[in-house]
C-alpha cells in the first residue's frame, strides 16, 4: 500500500529557522532509535541474566516430570518444587507433606500443595522413606513461592532404589529446561 505524502509543517515561530524538537517531549529520530536499541539490549541482557541465575539455582539438582527437584547426597534426597511449579500454582496456601517414617515411591502421590489456583500432587523422586519434613511450611507455606530451591524445600528421604536406576528416571537441568520451555 502506498501512503500519500505528509503535508509540510507550517513555518516555525517567528525568529527561528523552523520547528525544533523539544527534547523534553519528543526526542529527535536518531536519539529515539538509539534509546530503542539500548532498551532492546537492556531487555536482552536482563533476560540473559535471569536465565544464567535460574541455571545456577538448578545446578546440582535432578528433576521429575511432575516438577519436583531433588538434591541427592549419597542415599539422602532433599525434595522441593521447582520455580516452574510455583509459578503455575501462584500463592501457596497449604501444604500436606508425608509423615516422617512414611514409605514413598515415585509412582504415587505422597502429599499435596494447595494454592489459590490449584491443588498439586507431590511425587517423590524415587522409592524410599521420609526422614524429615520442613516444619516451617506449616506456619509459612508461602516459602515454597519465595524460595523454592532454598527454605521452601518439602522433605528429605532416604532412597531405596539404586542411584543409577533412579538417575535414569530423573531429568538433568538441561532436560528439565527443555521440558518446561516446550510446555509453553
Amino acid at each position: 500500500m502506498v501512503y500519500p505524502p505528509l503535508p509540510p509543517l507550517p513555518p516555525g515561530p517567528p525568529g527561528t529557522s523552523g520547528w525544533q524538537y523539544n527534547q523534553s517531549l519528543i526526542p529527535p529520530p536518531a536519539l529515539s532509535a538509539r534509546l530503542q536499541a539500548q532498551a532492546a539490549t537492556g531487555q536482552r541482557s536482563a533476560a540473559e541474566a535471569a536465565l544464567v541465575s535460574r541455571r545456577a539455582r538448578m545446578a546440582g539438582r535432578w528433576f521429575t516430570p511432575e516438577h519436583a527437584w531433588a538434591m541427592i547426597h549419597g542415599e539422602i534426597a532433599t525434595v522441593g518444587l521447582t520455580e516452574y511449579a510455583t509459578e503455575e500454582l501462584l500463592d501457596v496456601l497449604y501444604v500436606s507433606l508425608p509423615e516422617v517414617g512414611a514409605t514413598v515411591n515415585a509412582s504415587s502421590p505422597c502429599g499435596q500443595v494447595e494454592s489459590v489456583r490449584a491443588i498439586w500432587d507431590l511425587y517423590a523422586p524415587g522409592d524410599g522413606h521420609v526422614i524429615e519434613v520442613n516444619g516451617q511450611l506449616d506456619a509459612e507455606p508461602g516459602l515454597i513461592n519465595k524460595e523454592p530451591f532454598g527454605d521452601g524445600w518439602l522433605f528429605r528421604m532416604t532412597l531405596s532404589d539404586s542411584g543409577a536406576v533412579m538417575h535414569r528416571s530423573l531429568l538433568s537441568p538441561q532436560q528439565y529446561e527443555e521440558l518446561t520451555t516446550s510446555d509453553g
